[in-house]
């Protein structure tokens, strides 16, 4: 290789390595020191967190949320050991990202062997996803759907090897296993992910069914193992997704209407440049996703859906049959499309399919210098990141006024506590973005990890400051502490 092509690929892999570890590093960072304030989302979690029981879990959440019951009960019982801390309640979705990036990792090197630009650009492209870098560390069910869209495609790997093995490997069964039964009680996306591995087997199963091989048993289990989940968790947990009209209403716009043709273009264009940041790299990471699917599409026969052929090739059928299983329940009015966090499953899929293009472009046209395409990914993906991260450490405005207000909280509640008054909240502590919306925003104040269910701290929710007097006086309370955006205060009835 010439000199100056080694150059730049040592400088890609230099960049993309020191930006995955900035961005693990910095996160890391945000996790152990309190310098990100949870946010609307997150207050809606924390407060089940905190006051559901965890039989109740179980059950209907409040405030209009919905997680997978299973993965919220495992937060609330270690979180609820070091009192709802800050720390805690931020370093299980760390975890589980850090988690999908090691799987991801590993799976990538069987899949691009050597091919060590592959692999750093599909780890970047994983990254630079909106919803990898805005909730990577947020209490959000967000980064366990991401890790089962990695572990889906270890399971298709796993049968693969599974199916080729002359020594059926009982570890690899057991692993499996363990990954499709616990997957419907932790990813609600989990069906759309697993749907083409499933559709694959029973194809298999179809063809083969007069066979006695043992292959055709693995199938079998698998398939089993596959939907008996599926139907336990619809029971006691997916069916409250399904009930939920709320959510519905909510992202209307997102979901398919056939008299609306604007929103329905508008949704697939977003769901097509869902990777990269800003609408130049959008188009052009869209472009490339689209070269890719229609290269292989046409380079496909039926009896290439099977589970015998080369990694590399497994896993890039596999992520097309995800996209159109994600394109068929959006035209069924099932899922909303276009919407990063709601299409977070995709992440893997649409990563695959680029790295893909980006090698079928390169191949094609040889005028184009070695990993140029490769480059360009790597270094957009690389900006989106750095970028990020530039916010998340030196604060952004919104973010460094959120902080403030999440800090003067905490000192009121610790205030509150040391002196044992109780609290009066104002609208102002949900921020300036969402103060208007909640005219007792005493629930709010409830999350934040200094209040401590067990002090039994009185807190009384107000609309604005005219309101204190009536509040004191209907509580029979003769003082208490007034707490504002950036600042807390006694308050008495003689004021």
């Amino acid at each position: 290789m010439p000199r100056g092509k080694k150059l730049f690929e040592t400088l890609l892999v230099f960049v993309g390595v020191l930006c995955i570890t900035s961005f693990l590093s910095c996160n890391l960072f945000l996790v152990l020191y309190e310098k990100r304030a949870f946010w609307l989302d997150e207050w809606f979690i924390i407060y089940n967190l905190k006051f559901k029981s965890s039989s109740e879990i179980w059950g209907k959440l409040d405030l209009n949320q919905q997680f997978p019951r299973l993965y919220l009960y495992i937060i609330q019982n270690f979180t609820s050991l070091f009192s709802f801390s800050y720390t805690s309640l931020r370093i299980i979705p760390y975890l589980i990202f850090f988690i999908s990036i090691i799987i991801l990792t590993y799976n990538s090197y069987k899949i691009y062997k050597n091919n060590i630009i592959g692999i750093i650009t599909i780890i970047l492209l994983f990254l630079s996803y909106n919803t990898s870098i805005n909730y990577s560390i947020q209490i959000k069910q967000y980064t366990m759907e991401i890790l089962y869209a990695t572990l889906c495609l270890q399971v298709i790997l796993n049968i693969k090897n599974l199916f080729n093995e002359k020594e059926k490997k009982i570890k690899i069964l057991i692993l499996t296993s363990i990954i499709l039964v616990l997957g419907p009680f932790l990813s609600y996306t989990y069906p759309i992910v697993i749907f083409p591995v499933f559709a694959s087997l029973i194809l298999f199963i179809f063809r083969n069914y007069k066979s006695s091989s043992k292959n055709l048993s693995i199938a079998t289990f698998i398939c089993f193992i596959i939907i008996l989940p599926l139907f336990i968790s619809f029971l006691i947990d997916i069916r409250h997704v399904i009930e939920d009209n709320s959510m519905q209403l909510y992202w209307k716009k997102r979901l398919f209407d056939v008299n609306n043709l604007n929103n329905i273009v508008v949704n697939f264009l977003d769901f097509l440049m869902l990777m990269g940041s800003g609408y130049l790299f959008k188009i052009v990471f869209a472009m490339i996703l689209l070269v890719s699917i229609v290269s292989i599409l046409f380079s496909t026969t039926l009896n290439k859906l099977e589970f015998f052929r080369n990694e590399k090739f497994l896993v890039e059928i596999y992520s097309i049959q995800v996209v159109f299983t994600a394109l068929i329940l959006y035209f069924l009015g099932k899922l909303p499309l276009g919407e990063s966090r709601l299409n977070c499953f995709i992440v893997v899929a649409f990563s695959v399919l680029i790295v893909h293009g980006a090698n079928l472009i390169q191949e094609r046209y040889q005028m184009i210098p070695k990993n140029l395409v490769f480059g360009v990914i790597i270094f957009a993906s690389v900006g989106n990141i750095s970028i990020s991260l530039i916010g998340k450490i030196s604060q952004k405005d919104k973010e460094t006024f959120d902080l403030q207000i999440y800090e003067n909280v905490g000192r009121a509640i610790k205030q509150s506590d040391k002196i044992k008054l109780p609290l009066i909240v104002l609208p102002g502590i949900a921020s300036a973005h969402f103060e208007k919306e909640y005219d007792d925003a005493s629930w709010i104040l409830k999350t934040h990890p200094k209040f401590k269910k067990e002090n039994k701290i009185k807190v009384f929710g107000i609309k604005d400051e005219s309101k204190i007097k009536e509040c004191l006086k209907n509580n029979k309370l003769q003082t208490a502490i007034l707490v504002d955006k950036y600042s807390f205060q006694l308050v008495n009835q003689n004021q």
